[in-house]
């Protein structure tokens, strides 16, 4: 494939995305170097760019945080963040 206008850069760019050897390997089969299949993937993916910006809304949520601190004998140890609890073995044996 030495001739550039023969080579459909689509197909072999979206080809590499199914081949499972390395990009070199890829690259000889197809008769074509690595800077080509950069530049064509490039080139393709800046066509295919059509970013969109979408608005979030943004809400700051306040998490109450207490500490409290319990005699040893307990057998397990609690940990509150909002509403998620952890529950830790006091002992590990």
């Amino acid at each position: 494939m030495n001739n550039n206008e023969n080579i459909n850069w689509r197909e072999i760019v979206a080809g590499f995305s199914s081949y499972e050897g390395t990009l070199g390997n890829f690259c000889n089969i197809n008769h074509i170097t690595k800077s080509q299949f950069y530049y064509y993937k490039k080139k393709f993916n800046n066509e295919n760019n059509n970013l969109q910006f979408h608005a979030i809304s943004m809400r700051e949520e306040r998490v109450r945080t207490e500490i409290t601190v319990v005699p040893t004998d307990r057998p397990n140890i609690i940990i509150e963040i909002g509403a998620a609890k952890i529950h830790v073995p006091s002992c590990f044996e």
